[in-house]
C-alpha cells in the first residue's frame, strides 16, 4: 500500500507525467487518509471563496475511488510518538503531516509518495519521491 500525500494527490489530478510513470511502475494500491482529504477540501473551498470555478464534485469523486484511512486513536498515539521524537531532535515539521504519517504506521504501511522531504525525518516511513 502506497499513501498519496496532498502534494500528490494534486499531481495526479492534473495529470502530470512524472507521477503518472511512477504509479505506472509500481503494483502497490493507492491509499489516502482522511487528513489529505481535508486538505483537498480546503484548498477548494479557498478557490471557491476567492471566485474561481473548479469541478469539486468531479475531482472529490475522483479521490472516492481511493481507499481512505482515518485518525484514530491509536493513530494518534503513533502521531504523538512522532511529535515527540521530533521535538527533541529539533526538527519539527507541520502537524497536519506528523498525523498523515501516525496513521500510515499505525495502520502497518509505511510508504508515502511525497514531494515533501521533511517525510524522510520520520522513523518508520519510507517517502518515494516523484
Amino acid at each position: 500500500m502506497i499513501f498519496l500525500d496532498s502534494n500528490a494527490i494534486i499531481s495526479l489530478l492534473k495529470g502530470e507525467k512524472e507521477i503518472g510513470l511512477i504509479l505506472k511502475k509500481r503494483t502497490d494500491s493507492l491509499a489516502i487518509t482522511s487528513l489529505n482529504f481535508f486538505e483537498i477540501k480546503c484548498g477548494l473551498e479557498y478557490y471557491r471563496l476567492k471566485g474561481y470555478s473548479s469541478s469539486e464534485e468531479r475531482l472529490l469523486s475522483k479521490l472516492n475511488l481511493f481507499k481512505q484511512f482515518e485518525l484514530t486513536s491509536q493513530a494518534s498515539l503513533y502521531s504523538a510518538k512522532i511529535w515527540a521524537e521530533l521535538k527533541v531532535s529539533g526538527k519539527m515539521i507541520k502537524t497536519i503531516d506528523m498525523l498523515i504519517a501516525g496513521i500510515i504506521l499505525s495502520n502497518g504501511y509505511s510508504s508515502i509518495l511525497s514531494n515533501d522531504k521533511h517525510f524522510d525525518q520520520i522513523n518508520g516511513i519510507t517517502r518515494i519521491s516523484y
